[in-house]
């Protein structure tokens, strides 16, 4: 993915996060990017992967300039937070049920239950928000590896950051 600027670029996925196997029962499901840069050069906030639609809210915000913290906002308005900010690594958002992670680098730093139910309106985008019209808080990371996958247990999210890691190391690009 090409670093952004305030208005700059973003990939659609065209990948639309469906809603659960009962109706209002949000979609279990793991998103992830491994950014290698470790400062924002954009004031404000700062997308690396997601769509949004209101409060229908999926995305990774790896660093938010704004505010000096690192998020995931996994089918919910509401986010797992890391402050201040983990800096440069792999960041994955999970939700199983009612239970929001946020995990950084193989790690679960931290946890949330929300009880919001929501589906994706809009296809999850790379390097900032999709909102249906534009890409929105373009992110000036830059993201070597990024990931949209059904619900990935710790363990799955752990082994998966350590081939990432490897793979990032031989090629001299690690965060």
């Amino acid at each position: 993915v090409i670093p952004g600027i305030s208005s700059g670029p973003y990939a659609l996925t065209n990948y639309i996060v469906p809603i659960g196997s009962s109706a209002g029962q949000a979609k279990n499901l793991s998103i992830g990017t491994y950014v290698n840069t470790n400062t924002d050069s954009i004031s404000g906030f700062e997308m690396d992967m997601g769509s949004a639609d209101g409060g229908n809210v999926y995305r990774i915000a790896a660093g938010w300039s704004g505010t000096n913290d690192s998020r995931a906002y996994i089918g919910d308005p509401f986010s797992a937070t890391i402050s201040p900010r983990a800096g440069a690594g792999m960041y994955v958002g999970t939700r199983t049920g009612s239970t929001i992670k946020l995990i950084f680098n193989g790690s679960t730093i931290t946890s949330t239950t929300r009880t919001g139910e929501y589906s994706s309106v809009y296809p999850l985008s790379l390097g900032a928000t999709y909102n249906g019209t534009t890409g929105s808080g373009s992110s000036s990371k830059r993201a070597v590896f990024a990931f949209i996958s059904e619900y990935l247990t710790d363990v799955e999210v752990s082994d998966l950051y350590n081939a990432v890691q490897t793979c990032q190391v031989s090629l001299g690009r690690q965060a």
